[in-house]
């Protein structure tokens, strides 16, 4: 007969958080497309890529045509941020309303989805404490926002979270989000084989 050995465990109740764990990507929460609103050739790109710009901002003209006559010569920020990609470069013809640069929010967001059922735990508890982490660093983070309906190819409800003050990531980084919901309490027994 083989002897087998056991432990003796106190059972107490402890509580324990419900957590929710899902991969997700970096983005920024706004980026927008600027261009001219004329053809022409470009003359003067005035910003680099990464370069913060504020709204007004003069990011690039058109040959004789950036003018105060013609506005139209000028392809202008449309809100504060950074430049993320400048698309044409001078002497490049351009058509109007073809993206010639893009600018992005300094502010960043990580986006994934969640299923029916996560949803309600979510909205049941109300505010979970929210963490990202990103290339081996925990981010702090919280919820900004719980789509009503679900993607059509996924039939995921599509969540955004803020990432608070933090160095900045690139754009399409991946990262796994924890959703700390409320605590469960009850006896928790180690297994082990």
């Amino acid at each position: 007969e083989k002897i087998r050995q056991v432990s003796v465990v106190t059972a107490n109740e402890e509580s324990y958080r419900e957590t929710l764990k899902y991969t997700g990507y970096v983005t920024a929460s706004q980026i927008i497309p600027i261009h001219f609103s004329i053809d022409g050739k470009v003359d003067e790109v005035k910003v680099k890529q990464g370069q913060k710009v504020k709204t007004g901002d003069i990011l690039m003209t058109l040959e004789q045509m950036g003018s105060k006559a013609n506005p139209a010569g000028f392809a202008v920020a449309v809100m504060d941020g950074v430049v993320t990609q400048l698309i044409n470069k001078s002497g490049d013809l351009v058509s109007k309303d073809y993206p010639v640069a893009i600018i992005s929010t300094e502010k960043q967001v990580v986006k994934f989805g969640v299923t029916d059922t996560d949803l309600e735990k979510i909205e049941k508890f109300g505010n979970p404490v929210v963490s990202v982490e990103l290339n081996g660093l925990k981010v702090d983070a919280v919820l900004e926002d719980i789509s009503k309906i679900p993607d059509q190819t996924s039939r995921l409800y599509n969540v955004t979270v803020a990432l608070k003050d933090g160095k900045s990531q690139l754009i399409g980084t991946i990262g796994t989000v924890s959703l700390e919901l409320s605590r469960i309490y009850g006896i928790w027994l180690p297994i082990a084989q």
